[in-house]
């Protein structure tokens, strides 16, 4: 099958070339916009989506926290960011402690004993949601409406006190989403990761983590079916704006699907941040404070990393790659969520997959490239019917770039956003 657009190599979605800007006028031709109109709107979105204030702020906030982390030592989620949860070491790796700090927060409930398992959780009236670690319980907090993160944990035969399997999980998440708060609160994504209200510890020295309750999972939602183009381009905005906010400071979340993706009225939330990991920073140790090697800090689905996640480390263009799986789930989740998983084998199913990206040769490169946009070819084109199929080469361009196998060119969350931005404007409300 032929390519649908292009010459199988990223472009700029905001540097138009010339036979790009020759499209653009066909383009408006057929649906009754001006080229002067679609120019204008995307110099609109770049003056307003690049904000110089903004870009200097975050720049110069990296700075500060390098020479502050010189002059002080590197801040850990451990050591340095009070997240509410104080962690003791007991047996490095296996058993560990929690206390209360002074930023604790505590529910108004009582949650009763400690979980055991997935059985456990779902017999609880309260559990909204339970997975193979722990499972997510309602709570309030000063009255408010709230969900509690909770780990399944164990009982050591030796002392008989309860050894929690996620808890790693929960205090890094704390510690993640308290670092967001402190260093990342005035970007503009802040407001699509989920809202945190904090954590602490239980008198039985359960650590907890709190949130603000959320309307439903993408998960859920997609259960229902596939998403109009319209949802598709707001709700990817706001996921593409989240991870904006979290490159801002070097963050990878690692784990990007449906069903760490929660809504909240029209918006969406970036959630589950138990895997969140950087290169420096505070996200880059494990909760003992102790910073995490490259190989440490592998973690997440394996199957929504890119080929080559094998050679590389954790990288924000690896969460890309993810949402992109993600967006395709929007439009098609029966083919996407089949538990057969065909269509995703197929897609990873690449050739030179034993060789990082950069040892190919240029021609091992293109053909990679290639195989890749005639796989998102295909799916668009069984995906998308009737009207919607006029929209194949809008969508064609911007998957190319959101699955550009060069990880150092694959587009940025910050662009990404602002595509979809220019896209609904331009063209999906005709």
């Amino acid at each position: 099958m032929g390519k649908i657009r292009g010459d199988g190599k990223s472009q700029s979605l905001f540097i138009p070339s010339e036979e790009s800007r020759d499209k653009m006028k066909s383009s408006s031709q057929k649906l009754g916009v001006s080229v002067a109109e679609l120019a204008e709107t995307e110099e609109g979105l770049r003056l307003r989506t690049t904000n110089k204030d903004i870009n200097k702020s975050f720049r110069q906030r990296n700075i500060d926290q390098h020479k502050e982390g010189q002059a002080s030592g590197q801040k850990t989620i451990g050591k340095n960011i009070d997240c509410g949860i104080q962690v003791k070491v007991i047996v490095p790796g296996i058993k560990l402690e929690f206390r209360d700090t002074a930023k604790s927060v505590h529910c108004d409930d009582d949650l009763g004993n400690p979980v055991t398992c997935r059985e456990d959780a779902e017999q609880s009236s309260v559990c909204l949601a339970s997975g193979s670690n722990g499972c997510v319980v309602g709570c309030k907090i000063s009255g408010m409406e709230a969900v509690a993160k909770r780990s399944y944990c164990f009982i050591d035969p030796d002392d008989g006190k309860p050894i929690y399997s996620d808890a790693n999980g929960i205090i890094r998440e704390a510690g993640v989403l308290t670092g967001l708060e402190q260093h990342a609160r005035d970007h503009p994504g802040f407001i699509n990761i989920v809202p945190f209200m904090g954590a602490g510890v239980t008198s039985s020295g359960e650590p907890l983590i709190f949130l603000e309750k959320a309307d439903n999972s993408l998960e859920r939602q997609l259960s229902k079916g596939a998403l109009s183009l319209s949802q598709l381009s707001d709700l990817g905005q706001d996921l593409f704006s989240g991870l904006a906010c979290m490159s801002s400071l070097n963050l990878v979340h690692q784990d990007i699907k449906p069903a760490n993706l929660l809504l909240k009225g029209q918006t969406l939330w970036v959630a589950d941040f138990g895997e969140t990991t950087s290169k420096t920073g505070f996200a880059s140790s494990g909760i003992d404070g102790v910073v995490l090697a490259d190989n440490e800090r592998v973690a997440g689905t394996r199957e929504i990393k890119p080929f080559h996640a094998t050679f590389e480390p954790p990288l924000p263009a690896s969460d890309i790659w993810a949402s992109g799986l993600t967006l395709l789930t929007m439009l098609d989740p029966q083919k996407m969520l089949d538990s057969d998983r065909a269509f995703l084998n197929q897609f990873h199913s690449f050739p030179f997959d034993q060789l990082p990206y950069i040892q190919l040769s240029e021609e091992q490169q293109q053909q990679l490239r290639e195989q890749i946009h005639g796989h998102l070819d295909s799916f668009l084109e069984e995906s998308l019917k009737g009207d919607d199929a006029r929209f194949i080469p809008a969508l064609a361009d911007f998957f190319y770039q959101v699955f550009e196998p060069d990880c150092n060119q694959r587009i940025s969350a910050h662009d990404a956003a602002r595509a979809l931005k220019m896209y609904q404007k331009t063209i999906f409300r005709h």
